[in-house]
């Protein structure tokens, strides 16, 4: 039995529709902590599915795209 690693996936990131909060972190330079506080306060786009968050990848490229915009 072949098990995986939470968030992973079989498909390749031009496919995924979502990340998980780990590689939202990673791709922003923030640490797990500040990228949850910011999901908790609606600062970053982020859907909550039970306990789980997850991160469409649409509205993080948006985000990114706006705040590179602005600064």
């Amino acid at each position: 039995m072949t098990t995986r690693a939470e968030g992973s996936t079989d498909l390749p990131d031009s496919e995924r529709q979502t990340y998980t909060v780990r590689e939202t972190a990673a791709v922003m330079g923030l640490s797990l902590g500040v990228t949850y506080e910011l999901l908790r306060q609606g600062r970053l786009p982020g859907l909550r599915l039970g306990k789980r968050w997850v991160v469409p990848r649409v509205q993080l490229d948006a985000f990114l795209a706006s705040a590179s915009d602005r600064g």
